[in-house]
């Protein structure tokens, strides 16, 4: 933060008449400026003094490409109002009335439970998917033709899964116990950039990722995509409002609907890319 330094015989306040003739060229500056909104949603939209932002909770998964597309949104809407803030783990319980953040950003399974609450201002819209992939080095050399080998005691080269504590991880095992795998894997790394390292140097026969960790090329592994999931591995995501704010409204819709925010899904793996004509 870069504060003000006193100086000296440094100049004095400037009058009264000064500073009024000063907030009056701001005032022509500010209204000369335009924006998404009406002015009755603009007053309408005004954030309280003691909240300078709209919060836009988001789970931790989603809350990279969110930090993007609130970006690009502001871009847009110089005067939009919006900040990402950690998802409150309190989501899963239910948010305090009151105090729920203006949008929510999770997988689209934790937000059922507040898909027909009258809290909800604007219901959950699904913007995006990722998915659980197995990987190996390039070629198989381990030959992995089953999850069973991240089960303990099957093991015909080390395994690695992320840590429980980020969600490549603690999905990964719901997962695998989902399809009644208990997983023990000899391995575990911090995020899934650095279990596709790993694996990508051969040190690991097989581990597990989402597909938005191996959006960049990667030739030294393979995908085992035979392998079959079922709807385990799948995640959807969606966004909902508990504020009916019109900044917020029209940034749900931005995001579900925006050219620019699907191509920033699309780069981050969340999208699909458009088909070719």
């Amino acid at each position: 933060m870069i504060g003000a330094m006193a100086t000296p015989g440094a100049a004095r306040r400037p009058s009264r008449a000064a500073g009024g003739a000063i907030a009056l060229v701001l005032a022509i500056l500010v209204s000369g400026c335009s924006d998404a909104y009406t002015a009755d949603e603009k007053a309408e939209a005004e954030v309280p003094a003691e909240s300078k932002y709209l919060l836009v909770s988001a789970a931790p998964a989603v809350a990279p490409v969110m930090e993007e597309l609130v970006t690009a949104y502001q871009a847009e809407n110089p005067l939009a109002s919006l900040i990402v803030v950690p998802e409150n783990p309190a989501a899963a319980d239910g948010f305090v009335s009151g105090r729920e953040p203006a949008v929510w950003v999770a997988a689209t399974a934790d937000q059922q439970p507040f898909a027909d609450s009258e809290r909800v201002a604007v219901p959950p819209a699904t913007f995006g998917s990722d998915e659980l992939l197995t990987i190996t080095p390039k070629g198989n050399p381990d030959g992995i033709d089953s999850l069973d080998v991240f089960a303990k005691g099957r093991k015909p080269g080390p395994t690695a899964l992320c840590v429980e504590e980020v969600p490549c991880g603690s999905d990964a095992r719901a997962m695998l116990r989902e399809m009644g795998i208990d997983p023990v894997p000899e391995y575990t790394t911090k995020t899934g950039d650095a279990l596709r390292a790993a694996v990508s140097a051969g040190s690991i026969a097989a581990g597990i990722v989402y597909r938005t960790d191996l959006v960049q090329p990667i030739d030294d592994i393979d995908v085992l995509t035979d392998l079959d999931t079922g709807d385990a591995g799948q995640v959807d995501y969606s966004i909902l409002a508990f504020s009916d704010n019109p900044q917020v409204e029209d940034f749900v819709e931005w995001v579900t609907t925006s050219t620019t925010a699907r191509d920033l899904l699309v780069g981050r793996g969340l999208l699909s890319p458009p088909a070719a004509p």
